[in-house]
């Protein structure tokens, strides 16, 4: 695992955080994708007071973030500067910026959970639909954007062209624009929604 520098200063100096969110081990809900919890407790052990109070305060704001995905509310909570999480990161002080990744993919998974929640108990007073599913577009677009890739049936989708075929020849005729040469248009997409003739 890597590890930075030991003599780094780990924080810009700020009142230290009196909230209660702080914990006096680290914890092991996100840690970097390559560490075990092992390897974390031996990186947490090697570290100076100052630096373990540090990884300290990161996990308890990656607690907090993966609540409300929300540097400010975060931040408030635990009594420290807005800047602090961006210091962490932009120093790359032990490895926050991948711990901060798995702490948003938790937030998303909850999102995900609150959706599946209302779809199990769809009564009562439950927030807003509309803004869950705009936060899961947001914040998971692989699997919940309307914009991605969806694959279709080459079958259907010929279909689909025929129908419109139909559609547009007997508008043209209703309208007087064109003479109907299909002797039956619905009897027409019902053979060839059953297939070839064999």
């Amino acid at each position: 695992m890597d590890t930075p520098d030991n003599n780094t200063t780990d924080t810009p100096a700020t009142a230290p955080a009196t909230s209660t969110a702080l914990q006096k081990q680290p914890r092991y809900d996100f840690l970097p994708p390559d560490t075990t919890p092992e390897e974390w407790e031996t990186y947490f052990i090697g570290l100076d007071n100052h630096q373990k109070h540090t990884v300290v305060m990161q996990d308890a704001f990656l607690h907090l973030y993966a609540e409300a995905n929300s540097y400010r509310q975060a931040t408030r909570a635990l009594g420290v500067a807005y800047s602090m999480p961006y210091y962490w990161e932009h120093h790359g002080l032990h490895r926050f910026k991948e711990r901060l990744v798995q702490a948003h993919l938790s937030f998303r998974e909850r999102l995900q959970d609150t959706g599946l929640a209302r779809i199990d108990k769809p009564e009562g007073n439950r927030g807003s639909d509309v803004l869950l599913m705009a936060m899961l577009n947001a914040h998971w677009p692989e699997r919940y954007s309307r914009d991605r890739l969806v694959v279709v049936d080459t079958g259907l989708k010929d279909f689909l062209v025929e129908l419109k075929k139909i559609g547009a020849r007997s508008l043209a005729a209703i309208e007087g624009e064109g003479t109907v040469t299909d002797a039956d248009p619905v009897q027409q997409l019902l053979d060839m929604a059953k297939g070839p003739a064999t």
